[in-house]
């Protein structure tokens, strides 16, 4: 969570709202680590869904609430953020998580293009274009 909430400017990666490290798991603001493109999209794909690249920190709300994301992939803006963030930190050449987003997606050029190819490449094998994608009801700025 600490390592990627900054990130985020420390809000949910779905609907900006601020998340609270400090809260307790019963409250709406709590830190999940959510898959981006849940387990179950992954059965005969060769990369990691546990991987960095595919987390984000999203509210409770967002992730489990009545009405979360839960096992439904996101939206395809939400897939665009997260290429974004991962070409991100690739790009940072000391970044900590660089060499986990390229192991995680089984890369080894840093090219922010290769990054780009890859995630696109997964998004249209696990066919994702088909599901109109999920997205929170509000969204705030």
């Amino acid at each position: 969570v600490n390592v990627l909430l900054p990130y985020q400017n420390n809000k949910c990666f779905y609907c900006n709202k601020k998340i609270n490290v400090f809260t307790t798991s019963n409250k709406h603001d709590f830190p999940d680590v959510d898959h981006l493109i849940p387990h179950s999209f992954f059965k005969n794909l060769q990369i990691n869904a546990d991987g960095i690249w595919n987390l984000v920190i999203a509210c409770k709300e967002c992730n489990r609430g009545a009405n979360g994301k839960f096992d439904t992939p996101p939206s395809k803006l939400h897939y665009n953020n997260l290429i974004k963030r991962n070409i991100l930190f690739s790009e940072e050449h000391k970044h900590s998580l660089k060499n986990s987003v390229l192991l995680s997606l089984n890369l080894q050029l840093t090219d922010s293009k290769n990054i780009h190819k890859q995630m696109n490449s997964i998004y249209n094998n696990l066919n994702l274009s088909i599901i109109k994608g999920w997205s929170p009801k509000l969204v705030l700025p």
